[in-house]
């Protein structure tokens, strides 16, 4: 995707997007609690009850609940899943690898409180 975006931002074009960050995540997920408590729903209901592998929370609480769906994506409609995994210094040099300039690389927490993730804004040299 990122050989396409290049290939069609004219020069001078700007590209942000954002990923979770993989290195905060795996910090995190390693502090919590091995508290597995039931398999992966996406029906409706369960959906709309926040129920995250049992653990009814977007809290990290244990390493089985909504932590998952921050590694994973939340597998609960088309595009919902996460195919690979970021840290600052691989966008960094993935950034450099295809000519981008980065505009801006900063942490921040998803809906103000929840998954830690990176923000980078590119610039096409």
């Amino acid at each position: 995707m990122l050989y396409e975006i290049k290939r069609i931002l004219k020069k001078d074009g700007i590209f942000e997007f954002s990923v979770p960050d993989f290195e905060e995540v795996c910090r995190i997920w390693l502090s919590l609690e091995d508290d597995w408590k039931d398999f992966f729903s996406d029906s409706e209901e369960d959906i709309k009850n926040s129920h995250w592998f049992g653990t009814y929370t977007y809290e990290y609480k244990n390493r089985w609940g909504y932590i998952i769906a921050t590694i994973y994506g939340s597998q609960n409609g088309e595009g919902q899943y996460h195919r690979n995994c970021y840290s600052k210094k691989k966008i960094q040099k993935m950034m450099a690898f295809l000519g981008f300039n980065i505009i801006k690389l900063e942490s921040f927490l998803w809906k103000s409180d929840r998954d830690p993730m990176i923000r980078c804004v590119v610039e096409k040299a």
